[in-house]
Protein backbone atom coordinates (compact mmCIF):
# COMPACT_ATOMS: atom_id res chain seq x y z
CA UNK A 1 0.00 0.00 0.00
CA UNK A 2 2.80 2.37 0.77
CA UNK A 3 4.50 1.74 -2.59
CA UNK A 4 1.24 2.47 -4.50
CA UNK A 5 0.94 5.85 -2.73
CA UNK A 6 4.55 6.56 -3.58
CA UNK A 7 3.94 5.70 -7.26
CA UNK A 8 0.87 7.95 -7.41
CA UNK A 9 2.78 10.85 -5.90
CA UNK A 10 5.61 10.31 -8.35
CA UNK A 11 3.19 10.23 -11.30
CA UNK A 12 1.53 13.46 -10.19
CA UNK A 13 4.81 15.28 -9.76
CA UNK A 14 6.20 14.19 -13.13
CA UNK A 15 6.44 17.13 -15.48
CA UNK A 16 6.71 16.88 -19.24
CA UNK A 17 9.90 18.72 -20.18
CA UNK A 18 9.85 17.55 -23.79
CA UNK A 19 8.34 20.69 -25.29
CA UNK A 20 7.16 23.23 -22.69
CA UNK A 21 7.50 26.30 -24.96
CA UNK A 22 5.01 25.18 -27.59
CA UNK A 23 2.37 24.48 -24.97
CA UNK A 24 2.15 28.16 -23.98
CA UNK A 25 2.28 30.72 -26.82
CA UNK A 26 2.70 33.57 -24.30
CA UNK A 27 6.20 32.45 -23.37
CA UNK A 28 8.83 34.16 -25.56
CA UNK A 29 10.68 31.73 -27.80
CA UNK A 30 14.37 31.86 -28.59
CA UNK A 31 15.16 33.03 -32.09
CA UNK A 32 17.91 31.42 -34.15
CA UNK A 33 20.02 34.37 -35.28
CA UNK A 34 21.77 34.53 -38.64
CA UNK A 35 25.38 35.66 -38.90
CA UNK A 36 24.18 38.98 -40.36
CA UNK A 37 21.88 39.56 -37.37
CA UNK A 38 24.66 38.73 -34.94
CA UNK A 39 26.97 41.17 -36.73
CA UNK A 40 24.39 43.98 -36.50
CA UNK A 41 23.78 43.27 -32.81
CA UNK A 42 27.51 43.29 -32.06
CA UNK A 43 27.92 46.58 -33.93
CA UNK A 44 25.00 48.07 -32.02
CA UNK A 45 26.47 46.90 -28.74
CA UNK A 46 29.85 48.48 -29.52
CA UNK A 47 28.43 51.70 -30.95
CA UNK A 48 26.02 52.17 -28.07
CA UNK A 49 28.95 51.90 -25.68
CA UNK A 50 31.28 54.32 -27.51
CA UNK A 51 28.69 56.84 -28.71
CA UNK A 52 26.21 56.91 -25.82
CA UNK A 53 27.17 54.95 -22.69
CA UNK A 54 30.71 56.22 -22.30
CA UNK A 55 30.02 59.91 -23.02
CA UNK A 56 26.85 60.07 -20.93
CA UNK A 57 28.32 58.02 -18.09
CA UNK A 58 31.56 60.00 -17.91
CA UNK A 59 29.70 63.30 -18.26
CA UNK A 60 27.38 62.51 -15.39
CA UNK A 61 30.28 61.29 -13.27
CA UNK A 62 32.24 64.50 -13.84
CA UNK A 63 29.22 66.67 -13.04
CA UNK A 64 28.35 64.64 -9.95
CA UNK A 65 31.92 64.70 -8.68
CA UNK A 66 32.15 68.47 -9.23
CA UNK A 67 28.95 69.19 -7.30
CA UNK A 68 28.89 66.53 -4.57
CA UNK A 69 32.48 65.30 -4.07
CA UNK A 70 30.93 61.96 -3.11
CA UNK A 71 32.44 58.79 -4.59
CA UNK A 72 29.30 56.70 -4.08
CA UNK A 73 27.09 59.27 -5.82
CA UNK A 74 29.62 59.54 -8.63
CA UNK A 75 29.56 55.78 -9.17
CA UNK A 76 25.75 55.72 -9.17
CA UNK A 77 25.77 58.57 -11.70
CA UNK A 78 28.14 56.58 -13.93
CA UNK A 79 25.94 53.48 -13.81
CA UNK A 80 22.86 55.58 -14.52
CA UNK A 81 24.64 57.22 -17.46
CA UNK A 82 25.69 53.83 -18.83
CA UNK A 83 22.16 52.45 -18.63
CA UNK A 84 20.70 55.65 -20.09
CA UNK A 85 23.10 55.36 -23.01
CA UNK A 86 22.06 51.79 -23.72
CA UNK A 87 18.37 52.63 -23.57
CA UNK A 88 18.77 55.72 -25.75
CA UNK A 89 20.51 53.70 -28.49
CA UNK A 90 17.90 50.92 -28.57
CA UNK A 91 15.72 52.55 -31.23
CA UNK A 92 18.72 53.01 -33.53
CA UNK A 93 19.51 49.31 -33.25
CA UNK A 94 15.89 48.37 -33.75
CA UNK A 95 15.81 50.34 -37.01
CA UNK A 96 18.99 48.64 -38.23
CA UNK A 97 17.54 45.22 -37.51
CA UNK A 98 14.30 46.07 -39.30
CA UNK A 99 16.30 46.98 -42.43
CA UNK A 100 17.73 43.45 -42.68
CA UNK A 101 16.28 41.26 -45.41
CA UNK A 102 15.02 37.76 -44.57
CA UNK A 103 15.61 38.34 -40.87
CA UNK A 104 13.71 36.25 -38.34
CA UNK A 105 14.62 38.81 -35.68
CA UNK A 106 13.21 41.67 -37.78
CA UNK A 107 10.06 39.68 -38.45
CA UNK A 108 9.69 39.00 -34.75
CA UNK A 109 10.05 42.71 -33.97
CA UNK A 110 7.43 43.56 -36.60
CA UNK A 111 5.03 41.09 -35.01
CA UNK A 112 5.68 42.71 -31.64
CA UNK A 113 6.88 39.60 -29.87
CA UNK A 114 8.57 40.02 -26.52
CA UNK A 115 11.14 37.38 -27.46
CA UNK A 116 12.50 39.55 -30.26
CA UNK A 117 15.39 40.74 -28.14
CA UNK A 118 16.49 37.30 -27.01
CA UNK A 119 19.64 37.59 -29.11
CA UNK A 120 20.76 40.69 -27.26
CA UNK A 121 21.11 38.70 -24.02
CA UNK A 122 23.42 36.30 -25.82
CA UNK A 123 25.73 39.15 -26.87
CA UNK A 124 26.11 40.37 -23.30
CA UNK A 125 27.85 37.06 -22.49
CA UNK A 126 30.46 37.53 -25.25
Amino acid sequence: MNSSNSNRQHDQSTVNYQNPVQENPNIPQRIALSSEEITVLKQCNQESFWYRCLPVGVGLMVLTQAYTRSLSKTIVAGVFGYLSGKVSYAETCRQRILQLENSSLAESIRKGRRGATAGVDMLQDM
